[in-house]
């Protein structure tokens, strides 16, 4: 015996509602997406120009050779390079710019592996309170301190920022996370 396919009224009943089922998924997502971009633009704006939501970096505490805590990880500034010349031909900073590089060392404090991102982490901050982001530089060695960190073990590395030439007081803020205030390195 053969089998019939449905008739075609329960087909179309079918597909009406998987297209009901996917239009309310697609609401949901919507949703979704809605109330994790609007919190995230609102933080955006609170940051303002520092780029994180702790606002503004403290004082500077820290001076080179310190180490300080802040977000679950110790830091330690080694030392600072101003200005920078890179060997690589392509590594070349903006004209009427010049790079830093800082060698610090990350420690993570916690009792479980954490990752950290320089990125994040760090900000460089001049006398008159404008943020620096990190630089990308190829070809510099050791790499910032990026990437997951055990418990009580360290990564170290040279973090690379691009100032106008005219920059003075240097600071770097190192943050364990972006709603801490971090700690405040003075690298002049």
């Amino acid at each position: 015996m053969d089998q019939q396919p449905p008739p075609a009224t329960k087909r179309r009943g079918r597909v009406w509602t998987a297209l009901a089922a996917v239009g309310v998924v697609g609401v949901v997502v919507v949703v979704v997406v809605v109330l994790l971009v609007v919190p995230s633009h609102t933080a955006q704006r609170k940051a303002g120009a520092s780029g994180n939501v702790a606002g503004p970096p403290p004082a500077a505490h820290y001076r080179v050779g310190q180490t300080a805590r802040s977000g679950g990880f110790a830091f330690t500034v080694h030392g600072v390079t101003v200005p920078f010349s890179s060997t690589a031909q392509y590594a070349l900073p903006t004209a009427g710019y010049e790079y830093v590089q800082v060698d610090v060392e990350v420690t993570n404090t916690r009792a479980s592996t954490t990752p950290f991102s320089s990125l994040l982490g760090f900000h460089l901050y001049d006398s008159a309170g404008h943020p620096y982001g990190e630089a990308i530089v190829a070809g510099i060695q050791p790499a910032p301190p990026d990437g997951p960190i055990s418990p009580r073990q360290a990564l170290r590395g040279f973090a690379m920022f691009e100032v106008p030439t005219t920059a003075t007081g240097l600071t770097l803020r190192c943050q364990g996370n972006l709603a801490t205030a971090g700690a405040v390195f003075s690298l002049t």
